[in-house]
């Protein structure tokens, strides 16, 4: 047995191990900080999710998180940007990060687009982190696995 060259059958050689599972999906963009730029986000996410059983759930919460980084954060400000980073693993988990730029909350208004997040998303599978020089809202959608029964009674 010469476990240096991975001959030992008792691991999988991590190159091996990564071809059997999909690969990860990853997208990362910077937007500028108008509303305008929403449609963009979702023009984004449409195409990165395509396919994707949650596609519009995922859609709708990136908007609106993207909508909450610009009305609330200096990310609306002239110049402002924020940064959208998505990645699905595919009959997995979608993971989805919007980035901004910090500051108080600009408004006093209660951010609807959180309570949608949260009862899509569930508790635990959402957050905000960071402090006055950068936001990060989050959330992880666990998607649905592939039932191989329902795909061989199709054939």
């Amino acid at each position: 047995m010469n476990q240096a060259r991975g001959h030992d059958q008792r691991f999988t050689p991590l190159g091996r191990a990564r071809a059997t599972r999909p690969q990860a999906t990853a997208f990362e963009r910077s937007y500028l900080g108008t509303m305008e730029q929403v449609r963009e986000v979702c023009a984004d996410m449409t195409a990165i999710t395509h396919g994707c059983a949650l596609s519009d759930d995922l859609v709708l919460i990136a908007s609106e998180l993207a909508a909450n980084a610009i009305q609330h954060s200096r990310s609306g400000r002239p110049a402002g940007s924020f940064t959208v980073r998505v990645t699905l693993y595919p009959d997995d988990y979608a993971w989805v990060e919007v980035i901004d730029q910090g500051g108080e909350w600009t408004s006093d208004h209660r951010r609807h687009g959180l309570t949608a997040l949260a009862s899509i998303a569930g508790d635990g599978n959402w957050g905000i982190d960071g402090d006055e020089a950068c936001h990060v809202a989050w959330f992880r959608l666990n998607l649905p696995h592939p039932h191989p029964g329902r795909a061989a009674a199709v054939e």
